[in-house]
């Protein structure tokens, strides 16, 4: 994901689909008290369970990495990975039966995504800003494009649309020292002047920007770092591990 520079709203599409693959394959796997998506999301699949025993865990990585193959730039890079993980798996008599159930799932999930306008939006003409007071313009010092204008038109998840909880409207754009734009503005200004060592660490934690473009003199050079999406997940398997260890083992329940 950090290799191919991937913009936050991709990343987090990709993540959406190799963990919800992985996912529906541990529900049926092992049934329990979690519930498939199929039913509870807008047009997803309802994949049949597994004929005969398969390793859940097994299962799960494959289709998780086979849907994230499809997804990615790197399918090399994915596909070592594959190689790697699965040499760590017993070639017992489940083993191919796990493979092919992981395998139907990555299946089931890629077409699935393959209808959610992602595509369609790549051909789509880049966005045009306007020279105007109080709207966006690309800045330094990467000038970079307006990132993912048309992702309200993807297929949504769980919301009916994209516009299902429309946030407030930003403040009102204004020159004048005693408008509410103008003391934000100023407040950001302020602070950015005089960020202490602490504050300085909470933001470089925090910034999670695949492409971060720095400046030193004539030389400009980017950096390649976590996405928003990869960073939160990092955070979440954390409190998994101390909540409670994962067991992968066949005869393991869901955690």
């Amino acid at each position: 994901m950090v290799h191919d520079i991937f913009s936050p709203p991709v990343a987090s599409r990709i993540y959406l689909y190799t963990n919800i693959a992985a996912y529906e394959v541990l529900v049926r796997a092992w049934p329990g008290k979690h519930r498939s998506l199929h039913g509870q999301i807008y047009g997803f699949p309802d994949l049949p369970a597994p004929r005969g025993t398969v390793d859940g865990g097994l299962s799960a990585v494959c289709a998780f990495l086979l849907v994230g193959k499809k997804l990615l730039f790197s399918e090399a890079v994915v596909e070592d990975s594959l190689r790697a993980i699965l040499a760590g798996f017993k070639h017992n008599a489940t083993y191919e039966a796990s493979l092919r159930y992981g395998r139907q799932a990555a299946d089931s999930v890629i077409a699935w995504a393959d209808k959610d306008q992602y595509k369609e939006t790549r051909k789509l003409p880049r966005y045009r800003f306007m020279k105007k007071e109080g709207k966006w313009i690309p800045t330094p010092p990467a000038y970079m494009s307006a990132v993912e204008p048309y992702w309200n038109r993807i297929r949504t998840v769980v919301l009916d649309s994209a516009s299902q909880f429309r946030p407030a409207p930003p403040v009102e754009f204004s020159k004048d020292s005693a408008s509410a734009f103008y003391r934000q503005a100023y407040e950001v200004y302020e602070v950015g002047n005089h960020l202490t060592t602490s504050q300085k660490d909470v933001a470089n934690f925090w910034d999670c920007n695949p492409f971060a473009v720095t400046m030193e003199g004539h030389l400009n050079y980017a950096v390649k770092k976590i996405s928003p999406g990869g960073h939160w997940i990092s955070i979440v398997a954390i409190a998994a591990r101390k909540k409670k260890p994962i067991c992968w083992s066949l005869h393991c329940s869901i955690p």
